[in-house]
């Protein structure tokens, strides 16, 4: 396994922020995984715990429809993390994402990371801090999906049912 360079990692926008010293420790903790094409990198459902970076290759999101499909909910591309909800909230995998090419990832674990965080450095609080901006980008994405399905003219009982689900998810963190 190869180390992780300084030049691989400095134009990760979740890294965004972090001085040379705080890269070169978060290069020292992430971990290089190559994963073959059609490989599962997370599965819908079971446990997470690692933070995701991906470095070369495209992945797709997908979740499992009550029709027993899989709805693409996303395409990744270089640079783009994944994981974070089930690494930062200890909670199963909400969906699954494919390699629809062979792929490199950079992986931080949740051990590792809350070793990384009692150690006393700054860096892991400007991670989180950097996965809050993540999190609020995609929300706002959502939200502005919603819209227009709304404005297609979904059922109301199903626009109902949805935000009722979202909310009551919401109040059981």
């Amino acid at each position: 396994m190869t180390e992780v360079s300084l030049p691989e990692i400095c134009d990760v926008p979740l890294f965004a922020g972090l001085t040379t010293v705080e890269l070169r420790e978060l290069a020292a903790l992430l971990k290089r995984e190559n994963r073959a094409k059609s490989n599962r990198l997370m599965t819908e459902g079971e446990p997470g715990g690692s933070l995701f970076v991906l470095c070369e290759g495209t992945c797709q999101v997908v979740k499992e429809t009550s029709k027993g499909t899989l709805q693409e909910l996303a395409r990744l591309e270089p640079t783009t993390c994944f994981g974070e909800m089930s690494f930062f909230h200890r909670a199963p995998v909400s969906a699954s994402v494919i390699a629809e090419t062979d792929v490199e990832v950079l992986v931080l674990s949740h051990e590792t990371y809350e070793a990384w965080l009692r150690s006393g450095s700054q860096a892991p609080q400007k991670l989180g801090w950097n996965t809050i901006g993540v999190l609020a980008e995609r929300l706002r994405r959502m939200d502005d999906w919603t819209c227009q399905l709304v404005a297609q003219q979904v059922k109301s009982d199903d626009w109902q049912k949805f935000r009722a689900s979202v909310y009551s998810s919401w109040l059981k963190i």
